[in-house]
């Protein structure tokens, strides 16, 4: 039996394109895997726990995918306020993206 990883990717917005590199610097001391994918947004990659426990959130995962279904019960936004010194100034959002809410329920 082949065991789902809970790797996750999460959206992250800067508050200034000057920023982008040491915010990406900042994610991937804490153990993520962070790539700039625009001048003020860069996606962060990493086991569901790193996330828990980076920034303090609970998060409702599908049981069959690796797939976020919430953040602490009901949003896909991660508490930016968790994260401090200059990482936390330089974030504005931090967000999963949500499940499609159409098309068949047993994907």
């Amino acid at each position: 039996m082949t065991e789902i990883l809970n790797v996750l990717t999460a959206v992250v917005l800067v508050t200034d394109p000057s920023a982008v590199e040491m915010t990406l610097n900042g994610f991937a001391a804490l153990g993520f895997e962070a790539t700039a994918d625009a001048p003020e947004a860069l996606t962060i990659t990493g086991e569901a726990d790193l996330f828990t426990n980076v920034f303090n959130a609970g998060l409702v995962l599908d049981g069959d995918a690796p797939r976020v279904m919430g953040v602490d019960g009901s949003s896909y936004v991660l508490p930016a306020d968790a994260l401090s010194g200059d990482l936390g100034a330089n974030v504005r959002a931090v967000e999963f993206e949500a499940p499609p809410d159409f098309g068949p329920t047993d994907y």
